[in-house]
């Protein structure tokens, strides 16, 4: 290339353009390789992780924690935790590799390893094909795959109206004191003899 932007002969460069605010050759933009189209469900997931990361703390498979765990966003825990995980208003993700022995208070919780304790979930808990809990479990939707492991006690509750007010379905029928019925006497007829 020739200092005027000039492709030299036998040169297979593409001729610069001329930057006019400065009067000299700007380089021209590099050549882009042809994008190919993404696998199916590829772009979602990546989506999804750019945006989990921002707003996921993490806790990855080389942490032992012992204590307690107050967390104002969403958190996957991939290590080893013993204590208390509490985040009423947030998702817990237990991953894989985890091994967690903890009292939870979250609003959602998916388990894909290991969970001993208490669990007390407001929303939903869901239990893929390798999660495996032992350990009592109050919420509202229950999820278990199939080949998960659950050892305990359960309660799941239909969620309450905003407005206070329980749905039809979940008022128990008012049932009135029965009183045992006064003995009945038989008379006794005369004979006729």
């Amino acid at each position: 290339m020739s200092i005027w932007g000039r492709p030299r002969e036998g040169s297979e460069e593409p001729p610069r353009q001329l930057d006019k605010s400065k009067g000299r050759p700007s380089a021209a933009p590099p050549a882009r390789k042809p994008e190919s189209a993404p696998l199916p469900g590829t772009m979602a997931r990546s989506a999804s992780r750019r945006n989990a990361s921002k707003t996921t703390s993490r806790l990855c498979k080389s942490v032992h924690f012992a204590g307690e765990i107050h967390c104002d966003e969403d958190l996957f825990v991939d290590g080893r935790v013993e204590g208390l995980i509490s985040m009423p208003n947030k998702t817990l993700v237990i991953g894989p590799n985890s091994d967690v022995r903890a009292d939870i208070q979250a609003r959602n919780l998916v388990l894909e390893g290991k969970l001993r304790g208490k669990a007390h979930i407001r929303e939903r808990m869901q239990i893929k094909k390798r999660g495996n809990m032992h350990g009592d479990l109050v919420t509202h939707r229950l999820i278990i795959e199939d080949g998960a492991i659950y050892c305990g006690t359960s309660e799941v509750h239909p969620p309450e109206a905003k407005t206070g007010v329980r749905p039809a379905a979940t008022l128990e029928p008012k049932v009135q004191e029965s009183r045992p019925a006064p003995p009945v006497r038989a008379k006794a007829k005369p004979s006729m003899a």
